[in-house]
């Protein structure tokens, strides 16, 4: 039996390194999102691009995708926010000058918060309850009442990976990461049950970065993780790991192609139900 992994966010940031190791996997892939469109190839991805179902989806409206889970054996949930403006996801996207960031006026300011200049977008959705923890609800339970009707081989236990996080990060309100935990709970509650249809896989990385866009300098994400890596070398050879506060603040940082690695065992490991925390994924 051919295991079939349907990805909601499919062609996002993570969602689509976690395609890429599923098609490597020999897994059937099938990536949703609201826009259905496949992700910008960056060096060789365009020959796993193309092995992907790029779909269109809703994942508050299960008749947008049930017709995806019938015969899904896995389920991943990559949708969540950082920040309760939908503006900075553009803001990371489109990169920033860097002299922007250099006149005395602005370095009080969180460059996540003011990452770009437009005006909010006011989207009722866009909360982290109902993006971080109701959205991982809503999907559990689609695909729960899917496999409750259904036969399927027992060998394979179908499986629903959440991607949570570490912890909060510095100037992030503590909701993304309060809501992050609500959905883990709600998730390992069901899947401990003996009733339960479906085993919970939840990873929780850290700060993430594609190991094909290191070099974009006046890439965000490129800035942070080169900012945080030099504090984690100095924490190493300064403080040589000793104070547990900075090693508490001061987290390693991991590449969505490790973090898709590190899933994808799991996914397919049968008998895996529970937590991957950073220290493990940091090994795929």
């Amino acid at each position: 039996m051919i295991q079939k992994v349907v990805v909601f966010g499919g062609n996002g940031f993570l969602g689509k390194r976690i395609c890429q190791q599923a098609v490597l996997n020999g897994l059937q892939v099938v990536g949703l999102s609201r826009s259905g469109k496949a992700p910008q190839a960056l060096g060789n991805d365009k020959y796993w691009i193309k092995e992907v179902s790029w779909k269109s989806a809703n994942v508050f409206q299960p008749d947008t995708y049930k017709e995806h889970l019938q015969d899904a054996t896995d389920v991943v949930d990559t949708i969540g926010i950082l920040l309760e403006n939908e503006n900075y996801k553009k803001g990371i996207r489109d990169g920033f000058s860097l002299s922007s960031l250099l006149p005395l006026p602005t370095l009080s300011r969180n460059p996540l918060l003011s990452s770009t200049p437009d005006k909010p977008v006011h989207n009722p959705d866009f909360n982290y309850k109902r993006m971080n923890t109701e959205s991982a609800m809503v999907l559990a339970d689609t695909f729960r009442s899917i496999l409750q009707n259904r036969e399927f081989d027992p060998s394979v236990k179908p499986s629903f990976s959440y991607v949570s996080a570490d912890r909060g990060f510095a100037m992030v309100p503590s909701g993304y990461i309060n809501s992050k935990r609500r959905a883990e709970d709600y998730l390992l509650n069901q899947s401990y049950s003996d009733e339960s249809p479906f085993r919970s896989i939840i990873i929780r990385p850290g700060f993430m970065f594609d190991e094909l866009k290191t070099t974009q300098f006046n890439d965000l994400r490129t800035v942070m993780h080169d900012a945080i890596e030099v504090l984690n070398c100095a924490n190493k050879l300064v403080l040589r790991k000793q104070c547990k506060q900075v090693n508490n603040l001061i987290r390693p940082t991991i590449s969505t192609q490790q973090v898709g690695r590190a899933l994808v065992e799991k996914i397919k490991d049968n008998g895996f139900n529970g937590i991957v925390g950073l220290d493990e994924l940091l090994k795929g």
